[in-house]
């Protein structure tokens, strides 16, 4: 059961994620947390690139208007 338990604990470890994206804004905007060290900036650096590299904020958008077109608003 101790492995499971790490998995699912190492999905909720900020140092590994580093950040997470801001949504509302027309941009690619990472927060991250106050106590982060070089590791987890690395990591939202990272996370940054792969969400801007991916469209996220277009991706995002897309999901939302197809939401609201399907009347899940």
């Amino acid at each position: 059961m101790w492995p499971a338990m790490k998995r699912v604990m190492g999905r909720f470890d900020w140092e590994k994620y580093g950040g997470s994206p801001v949504l509302g804004v027309n941009g690619s905007v990472v927060k991250v947390h106050g106590r982060s060290k070089a590791n987890a900036i690395a990591h939202a650096i990272t996370g940054a690139a792969n969400f801007i590299e991916r469209n996220g904020v277009d991706r995002i958008r897309e999901e939302i208007a197809r939401g609201v077109q399907n009347g899940n608003d």
